[in-house]
């Protein structure tokens, strides 16, 4: 999966909020937001992978440590934006 980083809030996620996580970034199999956005209104059952993530070097870059898969519909979400965080691969 190499599609479009999305910023996702979804309804029911009381586990992930009790941690402090507002919010899951996702990597899915759209190639823009645009794209997305329209599957979400149509209440597709959406295959994703969360993205765990730390801090990079700095502050505006997260670099994946690891993917989980995920799936969920459209009408699970609360909110999307794109990440203002430049994503990155952990290298070893």
């Amino acid at each position: 999966m190499s599609g479009c980083v999305v910023q996702l809030w979804l309804e029911d996620e009381d586990e992930r909020r009790r941690k402090g996580l507002p919010f899951d970034l996702v990597e899915t199999d759209f190639e823009d937001f645009a794209s997305f956005l329209e599957a979400v209104d149509e209440d597709q059952l959406i295959c994703a992978s969360r993205l765990d993530t730390h801090y990079g070097e700095n502050r505006s870059e997260r670099v994946i440590h690891r993917r989980v898969p995920i799936a969920f519909r459209g009408r699970a979400v609360r909110r999307a934006e794109l990440p203002t965080w430049r994503i990155t691969e952990e290298v070893d």
